[in-house]
């Protein structure tokens, strides 16, 4: 591998970018001929990969290996792996709950082997920097930038199955990413789509959103990946973390003592590309401290970088400084140079047994009985009415939603002949629910099924307003449960809620998991790890 003095300004520059969107046609080719065109003309060191979703492990690790196979020094294959390489990566594998889910569980030894599988996986396609764990603490209840992505409320709790998760993944090789710094777990907004400012003190910043990074960094974190909001306790009222000297030095360097590599949140996301120019965006978020950038290569970060280095706006000498830190952390990666995965171990990894068995004990470790007055069911002796919800609206984004509901849906059938199922849209028009209401008048029981997470805008986590009143309306003369396979926060959506089940993620196991809790099949021990109400404080289950 090439030393820092051997590099050419180009080269160095190269190895400063996580090229985002730079594949973004991987079915058709185009995307990755353009990633070999940036690793031939602009020296790529990195690049951020998902969307589209690969269809299988195959089709990762093939476009994995031509790339690092045109690359003189190892490539950072990125992605985000929240629920693994399920979540936004690779279609057809095993995809964990949430890490929420591992905070319900409580369990360090849990949150450690879905780190390593994680790890594991990611390097057997090729890929080995994984975006995560985020170390949010989440106090705002139903954060839509957060939301079930983090562990819970608890710094305490956040810190052990944070630090526990990075050394599992990291003991597989996979380099992590602790996010997003110094925390985006206690303001209620989405940078993906507004900027926002945190007004908490510095003393109360310290002790809750702070100690799970200080305690990843103990454990050993290669990466530390910033938040796009402005934290004036901080030091600083016009930039936000990743633009901010005084945060991303003076805080996480100086005082925290963090020596590794920090890494922007993509600078895309509508809270920097809506009130920052590019230019000013790069450059500035480099000298405030970032090693590396996540940005759409259609922004030319590459030839801004470098013009800035030309000109002396970044000091040869801070250049160097990131550049040997990423050339360090790739010679972890591979201590004698790059050695491609061997292809004839996919089988192998994405099908263990012992992963299936972990994945189990998870699904019912986590679980989550958070109101149980008509808990559990038999099947036969009332009259029940199922609504299952469509993700109509984020099927382009999670096509596997619609497996999962089919999936429960057959299941509900073969469980409950005799049992009615309705399926209403996420919006749930007037329509909709005239004929449900209509259809409930037929039943003593109605059980409400959904998956709610954080990804569409314009429901935050929650409940469409229409479907709430819905539900509402039916709880008034007959007993209504709900099982959300996503966000406990759903409860609060359910008047009158006799029975609720969170799964904390979208799986066929999961809602599997469900619905045999539902009928006292199962016997979760899963806790609550944030506090939703007076009425299901932390520790409900």
């Amino acid at each position: 591998m090439k030393k820092t003095g051997e590099m050419t300004l180009e080269e160095k520059v190269g190895q400063l970018v996580h090229a985002g969107g730079a594949v973004g046609g991987l079915g058709d080719g185009k995307g990755v001929d353009y990633a070999l065109q940036l690793i031939r003309e602009k020296k790529a060191g990195a690049f951020y990969l998902g969307y589209p979703r690969y269809k299988n492990p195959l089709e990762a690790w093939q476009v994995h290996a031509k790339l690092q196979a045109a690359s003189e020094i190892p490539l950072f294959i990125c992605g985000d792996m929240e629920t693994s390489l399920g979540y936004i990566t690779i279609d057809g594998v095993q995809r964990h709950p949430y890490l929420m889910g591992l905070g319900a569980a409580g369990d360090e030894s849990l949150a450690y082997e879905a780190g390593a599988i994680t790890g594991r996986e990611a390097r057997a396609v090729g890929f080995n920097w994984n975006y995560g764990p985020c170390v949010d603490v989440d106090t705002v209840k139903g954060n839509p930038g957060v939301g079930i992505r983090s562990f819970g409320d608890d710094p305490e709790l956040v810190s052990r199955l944070g630090s526990a998760y990075i050394k599992g993944c990291q003991s597989e090789g996979t380099i992590c990413s602790a996010k997003h710094f110094p925390g985006h777990g206690s303001i209620a907004i989405d940078t993906h789509h507004v900027i926002g400012v945190d007004a908490t003190e510095r003393n109360s910043l310290m002790e809750i959103n702070i100690p799970p990074f200080r305690e990843a960094i103990s454990a050993g974190i290669k990466t530390i990946m910033s938040t796009h909001v402005i934290f004036p306790a901080f030091g600083d009222t016009r930039f936000p973390a990743t633009l901010s000297r005084s945060i991303m030095t003076g805080l996480l360097r100086e005082e925290l003592g963090f020596k590794g590599i920090a890494v922007t949140d993509s600078l895309s996301m509508k809270a920097i590309a809506d009130n920052y120019g590019v230019r000013e965006a790069l450059v500035r978020s480099f000298l405030a401290g970032c090693d590396m950038i996540i940005a759409p290569a259609s922004w030319q970060p590459y030839d801004i970088l470098a013009e800035a280095a030309r000109s002396g706006e970044i000091p040869e000498e801070r250049l160097n400084e990131s550049v040997e830190k990423i050339l360090a952390l790739k010679a972890w990666l591979y201590p004698d140079g790059y050695r491609e995965p061997e292809q004839n171990s996919l089988q192998r990894v994405f099908e263990s047994a012992s992963t299936g068995s972990m994945l189990e004990k998870l699904a019912i470790k986590s679980a989550t009985v958070i109101e149980k007055r008509a808990l559990p069911l038999k099947a036969g002796v009332k009259k029940r009415l199922f609504i299952i919800q469509e993700r109509d609206e984020a099927y382009q984004y999670c096509p596997w939603e619609k497996d999962v509901l089919d999936y429960a849906e057959n299941m509900i059938r073969r469980i409950e002949p005799s049992a009615e199922i309705r399926r209403i849209s996420m919006s749930c028009s007037e329509e909709e629910a005239r004929a449900v209401m209509s259809a409930a008048g037929n039943h003593q029981e109605i059980i409400f099924f959904c998956i709610v997470k954080v990804l569409i805008e314009q429901y935050n986590g929650r409940l469409s307003k229409a479907t709430a009143r819905l539900l509402s309306a039916i709880s008034r003369d007959r007993t209504v449960m709900g099982i959300c396979l996503g966000s406990p926060y759903v409860i609060e959506d359910i008047e009158n809620c006799a029975g609720f089940i969170c799964t904390y993620g979208e799986s066929r196991m999961l809602a599997e998991t469900a619905l045999s809790i539902l009928y006292g099949r199962v016997s979760p021990s899963g806790k609550l790890p944030v506090s939703i109400s007076a009425r299901y404080p932390f520790g409900t289950g």
